[in-house]
């Protein structure tokens, strides 16, 4: 019995009904969902800007650590009781910032990531946790908030000068983030001090 699948009427027919699918509204979306994926992820990728590996922020955050030699920056004084380490950062679009080094731009182990698009701008918890508290932020209050509630991607369209994030870093300190300046007209720019605790 000859197999009908090997014959060349029978690829033709296949081959035919392949190409016949992108002619159809469904294939037409798919491909232009397609081409639209592919050119957000190429421009991002390409509009990414690549600065010297372990550039520090404009605002240098200030690390706190009882043992100097294992961390970044150290207070001539001594830490306050239970922090492991606090500053203040500034970032840009599309800048990533880790918390526990003081360090933002292109970072490795970052915690968090910027990224503006127009008007819209996302604050991105790469690895870790975050959420928006109301009230200060001390350790007991942050962890309690990220247990219950836990954001992804923060609009900072919607937040406010003065407000709080608790946020879980990708290393595992519990910190408290207060803003201090959002992007908006004529500033591009996202502030923020920190305090992560031990």
């Amino acid at each position: 019995m000859p197999d009908s699948d090997t014959s060349p009427t029978s690829q033709a027919a296949r081959r035919g009904g392949f190409w016949m699918f992108w002619t159809t509204l469904p294939g037409i979306l798919t491909g232009i969902a397609a081409l639209v994926t592919a050119s957000v992820a190429l421009i991002t990728a390409l509009n990414r800007p690549r600065p010297e590996r372990g550039v520090a922020a404009t605002d240098k955050a200030i690390a706190t650590q009882s043992n100097p030699a294992s961390g970044p920056m150290v207070k001539s004084s001594a830490p306050p009781d239970g922090v492991f380490a606090q500053g203040r950062l500034t970032m840009k679009s599309p800048d990533g910032a880790d918390l526990e080094k003081g360090l933002v731009g292109s970072v490795t182990g970052e915690d968090l990531y910027l990224h503006c698009s127009g008007v819209e701008c996302l604050l991105n918890p790469m690895g870790s946790l975050i959420t928006v508290m109301d009230g200060p932020g001390d350790k007991a209050s942050c962890t309690a908030a990220l247990r219950s509630r836990r954001d992804g991607a923060l609009s900072l369209q919607r937040s406010r000068v003065g407000q709080t994030l608790c946020i879980q870093t990708t290393e595992g300190h519990v910190g408290a983030l207060e803003i201090l300046g959002l992007p908006g007209v004529g500033s591009i720019e996202f502030t923020f001090s920190y305090t992560l605790f031990r």
